[in-house]
């Protein structure tokens, strides 16, 4: 009896395996196609025919990976990413032609889109009677999802395109986090490689000139990470000579530096604040009152002081990232002063978004009107453009939200 037992848990595991091993080679068969689809339009606008069929095959993909209990494979992710990028662009004709297909296709059930909501701002004021007070979970939260892209990242090195769309994904999904913009960043810089690599979007030609030189100098610190070092051989290839270039490699190295710095404020930043809590808890001491006794919080608590002294220096070092986004919204200025049509995309969103992280309400609503103005004046041509696009949509709504 016990051997019919153990011959028959062999079999549905056997099975099961089975299942997974075919579900797993059917879902990336589906993935491929409709990832054939993406790269090919990657420099172009793509039919709302092709839209539907990449939301249709990715959805089929990721109905058959839930149904084998796959959620956290690298495949699982990969699908998840690129459907969440295929679904951004969706209009009602395209949702028509997806709906379709289902009806003609015998849709397999999958997991409706997640609805991203802009981060809320913390609006309740700390009691200083109430020691419950925990940390909100939307910054774990993004740090979670940071942390996972990163992983992803790493494992999936070779793969530029898919290592963008799933930073993508951590970008929009955490909106108003320190780790939005860093993942909005990187989103980028595997699109650009991958553009490079693939012929779809061809090296500028920066020529033999002087400033021209200065500028390839430059490129090589930005390479380096040494974007701090990099922004004094771009001004001086624009004293020689302004150029459009120049500006636009000047703007983003000065929005890499203050990412950079807010790179490395972030972990003493999280560090402090649970420092913070755990002496804010250790402020409230048992007193005797006529009526009993009672938590009573002590503001002069030591840990207590010591960790807001801590915080107030913090925000001093942060203000100093603040105004490298200030230097880089003046360089994105300029780029567009010296853009032909006045109009440039990339510059014109990265002039928003500089304003659009700053902590003050004024700058924000500045943002705001840069970001309304942008959606309105622009049309995306390529991915670069278009991640980029669909970022300050996605800020747009978390500065709406409040």
């Amino acid at each position: 009896m016990r051997s019919v037992l153990l011959s028959c848990l062999c079999m549905i595991l056997t099975h099961t395996c089975v299942v997974r091993a075919d579900a797993s080679g059917d879902a990336a068969k589906l993935k491929d196609e409709a990832l054939e689809i993406l790269k090919a339009n990657t420099d172009k606008q793509a039919s709302n025919t092709q839209y539907a069929t990449c939301i249709y095959k990715l959805e089929q993909a990721q109905g058959l990976l839930e149904k084998a209990g796959d959620n956290n494979s690298s495949l699982a992710q990969e699908v998840s990413s690129s459907l969440f990028w295929a679904r951004r662009f969706s209009n009602i004709q395209i949702i028509n032609e997806v709906e379709k297909l289902r009806k003609s296709g015998g849709a397999i059930a999958s997991a409706p889109p997640k609805k991203v909501e802009p981060a809320k701002p913390v609006t309740k004021p700390v009691d200083p009677d109430d020691d419950s007070n925990e940390p909100p979970a939307i910054l774990a939260e993004a740090k979670k999802a940071y942390d996972a892209a990163e992983k992803y990242a790493q494992g999936n090195a070779k793969d530029d395109y898919a290592v963008a769309l799933r930073w993508f994904q951590v970008a929009n999904e955490h909106p108003g986090t320190d780790y939005a913009l860093k993942a909005m960043q990187l989103a980028q810089a595997a699109q650009t490689r991958f553009a490079a690599k693939s012929a779809k979007m061809p090296l500028e030609d920066l020529g033999t000139a002087p400033e021209m030189l200065l500028v390839k100098e430059a490129d090589a610190m930005v390479a380096q990470g040494k974007f701090e070092e990099s922004t004094a051989v771009y001004l001086s290839s624009i004293k020689m000579k302004e150029s459009q270039i120049a500006w636009r490699k000047l703007g983003h190295a000065y929005f890499n530096r203050a990412q950079q710095l807010k790179d490395a404020l972030l972990p003493q930043f999280e560090s402090n604040e649970k420092a913070w809590r755990e002496a804010r808890k250790g402020a409230f001491k048992m007193v005797r009152t006529l009526s009993g006794q009672r938590k009573k919080y002590d503001p002069a608590y030591p840990p207590l002081v010591e960790a807001t002294k801590k915080q107030v220096e913090l925000v001093k070092d942060a203000n100093v990232a603040i105004a490298y986004y200030d230097k880089a919204h003046d360089a994105f200025k300029a780029v567009l002063r010296l853009a032909p049509t006045k109009k440039d995309l990339d510059a014109a969103a990265h002039q928003a978004l500089c304003l659009s992280v700053k902590g003050d309400s004024n700058a924000r609503g500045r943002g705001r009107i840069m970001i309304v103005q942008l959606l309105s004046d622009y049309q995306p041509a390529n991915d670069l453009e278009r991640s980029i696009y669909e970022f300050c949509k996605t800020e747009l709504a978390r500065i709406n939200k409040g």
